[in-house]
């Protein structure tokens, strides 16, 4: 009996996570990149802190040899997230798959942590509904779904959790050391993990852990400063060589950095004022009103749990609703750093369902409340992240935080030029401005010509309002790691004095593939959270290969409709 008792959990288990898996890799290269998952994916394929940017550039732009310390980190984030998908597309190629791969795994193994952590905190029932609600939950999926390094962070955030309880309750010395490397771990992934370490203690402080005084806490301590070293060591060396730390430890410390005078991430975070409101707002863009009316009744029930009967667990689940929610006055409330706190509400709905089991002698009905919860969920996922358009209306039956997971049609531009540039390399070349550069060029088209690719003097155009993030990816990735020319019709008009492609045939140029998008169509991103631009009208570009009679080829999104045009010429 007991045998078939441990089967019939390990199923549960089972199930519960093969649920989150298929959740999380099903069509999961279908939406285009055109977030920050690019800016990420971007530079970790050579793992260069280069992404073109004119307004924030990077210290590997100030100098003319890189050295070494300055592959310790990254200007803007620590480095272990760009080694994951380094490695990723090193095994899956250059492909949103592989940028989106680190991000799949550590939303299932986040999964699979709130069963453990649910279970030791409360009971194996509420473990169960923990891992369940997570593996449906909208707002987790998504952002398990990107290649950002949140998920990931998320996934470290939960083990050092995990790792604290069992330190704490066995104390024993493998313990503390593996959660201090775990917390480093975390630490040089994503900054905002430092949340975690209020409520660590305030974890210890309510079931009265006196780790102060254990010499093995401190093990772990130094094992955290050891794990982490390549952020602190990159930041007192950028310190000592200009003078300041950072773009987010210069921001935080208000530092005044002649070369990041502009900091769009900081203004996207808005006022005091705006961090407080649109963290409601978060919520109520990315979570099912289900799950938000659930998550408002267990937190007011774990309150008169707490007033009632003095529940430790009641005290710790709010203290770090609280302590999140203050952070993200900190550090900005935009959907990357909020869904941060969807364990926590997780685990106060699982922690309220148990107590229901508990006192409630109807079980039935409480299973199938959790069950057409649980149900209505999934509708709720599936339809903001798998349905295209989605049915109904916004934030009641879809998500409208799926404006960031869409297809407009970017992955099947990069398809086509994928195929056309195959066994081909430039024979075209220009002048970089860094070494850096250079070298990565010169590097990929001596592979190439000892692979046989035929030599292909080849100029690539793109029209000027292709979104930012997407043509980085599509386009100047190949400029900068494989040496082809690319350029925006505005600046070739500037280069040329409006002689576009004869200019370029008098240096030797034989072949130009000109992009740009579909009239009507959605193209690109106008501005943060309105994913897409309406092209109304032909470029001047377009007018000049038209009247030379030269028509264009379309290509067209998941969805079937034209959303790109490409001219060869």
């Amino acid at each position: 009996m007991l045998k078939k008792l441990k089967n019939k959990e390990f199923l549960f288990v089972v199930a519960i996570i093969f649920l989150a898996g298929f959740l999380r890799f099903f069509n999961v290269s279908v939406h285009d990149p055109y977030t920050d998952e690019v800016l990420t994916g971007f530079r970790a394929i050579k793992m260069i802190d280069y992404d073109s940017s004119l307004v924030q550039t990077t210290p590997w732009q100030w100098v003319d040899e890189v050295p070494g310390w300055m592959r310790l980190s990254f200007h803007d984030h620590p480095i272990l997230f760009f080694l994951m998908q380094h490695f990723s597309v090193a095994v899956f190629g250059e492909t949103v798959f592989a940028l989106r791969l680190p991000s799949v795994l550590a939303g299932i193994a986040s999964v699979f942590l709130i069963y453990l952590i649910a279970g030791r905190l409360i009971n194996k029932r509420a473990g169960y509904i923990a891992g369940a609600l997570l593996a449906v939950q909208s707002y987790h999926l998504w952002v398990s779904r990107l290649g950002i390094q949140d998920s990931a962070m998320i996934f470290f955030m939960l083990l050092a959790l995990w790792l604290w309880i069992r330190a704490l309750e066995e104390n024993r010395v493998g313990l503390w050391i593996l959660w201090g490397a775990v917390l480093g771990l975390g630490i040089i992934t994503k900054l905002t993990i430092l949340i975690i370490i209020p409520i660590l203690f305030v974890y210890a402080l309510v079931y009265k852990y006196n780790f102060i005084k254990n010499k093995f806490f401190w093990y772990g301590t130094v094992g955290c400063i050891i794990f982490c070293s390549p952020l602190w060591l990159y930041n007192l060396i950028l310190y000592k060589n200009f003078g300041h730390f950072d773009f987010q430890i210069s921001a935080l410390l208000n530092q005044d950095v002649e070369k990041w005078q502009f900091r769009q991430g900081r203004q996207m975070v808005g006022d005091l004022s705006s961090r407080f409101w649109f963290f409601f707002e978060s919520l109520r863009q990315s979570n099912s009103p289900v799950f938000n009316l659930s998550a408002l009744l267990a937190v007011l029930s774990s309150l008169y749990l707490y007033i009632k009967n003095k529940s430790k667990l009641a005290l710790f689940l709010l203290a770090s609703v609280l302590l999140e929610w203050t952070w993200f006055l900190v550090v900005g409330s935009t959907y990357r750093f909020v869904v941060m706190i969807i364990p926590v509400f997780v685990l106060l709905i699982a922690y309220i369902f148990a107590k229901l089991f508990e006192w409630g002698k109807q079980k039935k009905i409480i299973y199938s409340v959790l069950a057409v919860m649980l149900a209505l969920e999934v509708l709720f996922t599936a339809n903001s992240f798998f349905i295209s358009p989605s049915w109904g209306w916004k934030n009641t039956t879809f998500a409208q935080i799926n404006e960031e997971t869409r297809n407009f049609g970017f992955n099947e531009v990069d398809a086509y030029l994928e195929d056309y540039l195959t066994d081909k390399t430039s024979s075209v070349f220009g002048s970089p401005l860094h070494q850096f550069i250079a070298d990565l060029q010169n590097t990929a088209i001596k592979k190439a010509e000892e692979k046989g690719y035929e030599k292909y003097p080849l100029v690539i155009i793109y029209d000027k309002d292709f979104n930012f993030l997407s043509r980085l990816w599509i386009f100047q990735r190949r400029l900068i790691y494989y040496g082809w020319p690319v350029i925006s019709d505005k600046a070739m008009y500037d280069i040329t004095g409006g002689k576009w492609d004869e200019y370029y045939r008098e240096q030797g140029v034989e072949h130009f593939l000109y992009f740009t998008g579909v009239e009507g169509a959605d193209f690109g991103v106008a501005e943060l959270y309105v994913p897409y631009k309406m092209k109304s009208e032909n470029t001047e570009f377009e007018k000049y290969l038209l009247e030379k009679g030269i028509e264009p080829e379309y290509i067209k999104n998941r969805n079937g409709q034209e959303a790109f045009k490409v001219y060869e010429f």
